[in-house]
């Protein structure tokens, strides 16, 4: 079932009659019957979702140190300290730096950390006046233009978005560390972003073999090097969480780095935690069409045919395990396709079991507001789309249950 650019499917009747790929079986056709047959797997799913969806990750080994710009003490009414640490490449000095914005709560000695990227820049999400304004390209769609100068940040985009999205109050009180980077720091969210990031500089892939996801992905990588690096913090215990954009981003990331204990997806939607081949809401056509930099070139192929991918993301789900993985999507978000949310965390089960982890029982997605499973968890909740207060609750208790 095709679609134009501009159109969404929201009938479940019109949801195409669609084959999913068996988890339980490799890429080279064999049956996977144990832990380590899925262990052999994984570098081919891996390759297979990179030749189509994300393109290859090159293995770079870039020299890099962590410099610590600014640390206050008493950040958050003296409840944390913060920090802001910059990413430095000492091979591509061009490069823009990583910036990182850390709170850590004073009261928990080396405490988990939640991180993930934002999209407005960290000096959005604060109206504390020593976190720095990025100099980087902005994507000024989502506020007042007047907030920016031909899409750089001013001081009058401080504290914009302070929404819920990264509640640092909370996430502090509730024991955890939380760490946040702007996506433009490591690509401008635009078709031509790739000349001022790290896609220009590798040597291997340039714009065509490569994605600005896999280059978010990429930088999600280096900022979990710093982590492991701050004393401050639990060395081991590192939650991705991404919303939307951010969502698919923390996915691919969580699907390669292994030293992520935990993943969040929150909405991701298309091209994230949804079954692609439902072809419910957004679709790969109207997402390639909108954002033909997010994905690499070959994912085109599918824009009329997702019924020819050799893969769904219930198997990207799976290269999770078997570490902790929450799935959430929202009533007033059919665009992301909250069912198929649901099912593709269904449908990654099978990995589970072969690790013995606790899976998720339920063979439909649940009521708005009950939260579902526990290692493996999902909830559909009321509202828009976005990350809001209700969804942290849960990821705190989340965090607290099964990653500690």
């Amino acid at each position: 079932m095709a679609h134009s650019q501009f159109v969404a499917n929201y009938d479940e009747a019109k949801v195409p009659a669609h084959i999913l790929p068996n988890i339980l079986q490799s890429v080279s056709g064999k049956k996977i019957k144990t832990v380590n047959d899925w262990e052999k797997n994984r570098p081919e799913l891996l390759a297979l979702f990179a030749e189509n969806m994300f393109g290859k990750t090159p293995n770079l080994n870039l020299k890099q140190h962590f410099e610590l710009k600014k640390t206050n003490n008493n950040a958050l009414n003296g409840t944390a300290i913060q920090k802001q640490v910059s990413i430095i490449f000492d091979d591509y000095p061009v490069l823009n730096p990583i910036n990182i914005l850390l709170y850590i709560p004073k009261n928990v000695k080396n405490p988990s950390v939640f991180f993930g990227l934002n999209f407005e820049g960290n000096h959005s999400l604060t109206t504390d006046n020593e976190v720095f304004i990025t100099k980087n390209w902005i994507n000024d769609f989502q506020r007042n233009p007047l907030i920016t100068n031909q899409n750089r940040a001013t001081e009058a985009s401080r504290g914009t978005a302070i929404v819920e999205t990264w509640p640092f109050e909370k996430i502090v009180e509730a024991g955890f560390a939380v760490a946040t980077v702007f996506h433009g720091d490591i690509e401008a969210d635009k078709p031509d972003g790739w000349k001022e990031s790290i896609r220009n500089f590798d040597g291997i892939s340039k714009e065509k073999l490569w994605s600005t996801m896999g280059a978010w992905a990429w930088g999600l990588s280096r900022i979990v090097d710093y982590l492991e690096t701050d004393k401050d913090l639990n060395s081991s215990k590192f939650i991705v969480v991404g919303h939307s954009r951010m969502g698919k981003t923390a996915i691919w990331a969580g699907a390669q780095d292994q030293r992520i204990s935990a993943l969040i997806s929150n909405e991701s939607g298309e091209g994230g935690a949804a079954l692609t081949k439902r072809e419910f809401g957004e679709t790969t056509e109207r997402i390639n069409n909108h954002f033909p930099h997010w994905f690499t070139e070959n994912y085109k192929k599918f824009n009329k045919n997702s019924a020819a991918l050799p893969f769904d993301q219930h198997q990207l789900l799976g290269l999770i395990a078997p570490r902790p993985i929450y799935v959430s999507s929202a009533e007033g978000d059919q665009w992301s396709d909250p069912t198929g949310e649901f099912l593709s965390l269904k449908f990654a089960n099978p990995v589970y079991q072969l690790y013995k982890k606790p899976l998720l029982l339920e063979n439909s997605r649940p009521p708005v507001n009950q939260p579902i499973g526990t290692y493996s968890r999902y909830h559909y909740r009321t509202g828009k789309h976005d990350m809001n207060s209700y969804d942290w609750e849960n990821y705190l208790k989340f965090a607290k249950e099964v990653v500690k």
